[in-house]
C-alpha cells in the first residue's frame, strides 16, 4: 500500500510539473507576474483591419444619413450586436423627428494590437462633423458639432474578412 501511495504521489507531482511547463505563460503570469510581449500584428493584417474599420465607419455614416436604410447594414462588416446599437440610435433620432449627417473628417489609428489568432484591438482618434436635421423639412435642428472621439474596436477575422465585433467610445 505504501508503494502505491508513493507511486501516486510521484505521478501527481510529475503531472503537475508537466502541466506547468505546458502552460508556463499562464502559470508564470498568475504566480510571478511574468509578462510576455503580445505577438506582433503583421503589416498585412494591420492594413486589412484598418481597411475594414474605415469601411465600417463610412457605411455607418451612410446609414445615419439615410435614416437607417438597411442596404447599408447588409454590407457593413460588423456583428449584429454592433449594427443593432447603431439602429437603436437611429430609431431614437427618428422617434424625435430628426436624423444625423455624420462626416468623418479624419481617422488616426493610434494602436492596433493582435489579441490572438484572428482577433485584433484597434484604438483610434476620429474627427467628425455632425449635422442634425429635421425629418420634416431637412432643416438643421441643432448647431453643427465638430467632435474628436477616441474609440476602441474589437475586430475578428471570419471567412469574408475582418468584422467589428464590439466597440466603445472612451
Amino acid at each position: 500500500m505504501k508503494v502505491l501511495l508513493k507511486i501516486l504521489a510521484i505521478a501527481a507531482v510529475f503531472f503537475i510539473a508537466v502541466a506547468m511547463v505546458q502552460q508556463w505563460q499562464v502559470f508564470a503570469s498568475a504566480w510571478f507576474g511574468y509578462q510576455t510581449e503580445a505577438p506582433a500584428l503583421s503589416s498585412v493584417e494591420r492594413e486589412e483591419t484598418e481597411r475594414a474599420l474605415r469601411h465600417f465607419l463610412t457605411l455607418s455614416g451612410h446609414l445615419y444619413r439615410s435614416n437607417g436604410d438597411e442596404r447599408f447594414l447588409e454590407r457593413m462588416p460588423a456583428a449584429p450586436r454592433v449594427t443593432d446599437q447603431l439602429m437603436a440610435d437611429i430609431v431614437y433620432l427618428r422617434h424625435n423627428g430628426r436624423y444625423q449627417e455624420p462626416t468623418m473628417e479624419g481617422l488616426e489609428v493610434e494602436e492596433a494590437r493582435l489579441l490572438g489568432p484572428g482577433s485584433v484591438e484597434i484604438r483610434t482618434r476620429e474627427f467628425w462633423v455632425i449635422r442634425t436635421r429635421s425629418l420634416a423639412d431637412g432643416m438643421e435642428t441643432d448647431p453643427v458639432r465638430s467632435e474628436v472621439l477616441r474609440a476602441r474596436y474589437l475586430m475578428s477575422k471570419e471567412n469574408a474578412g475582418w468584422f467589428v465585433q464590439a466597440w466603445e467610445l472612451q
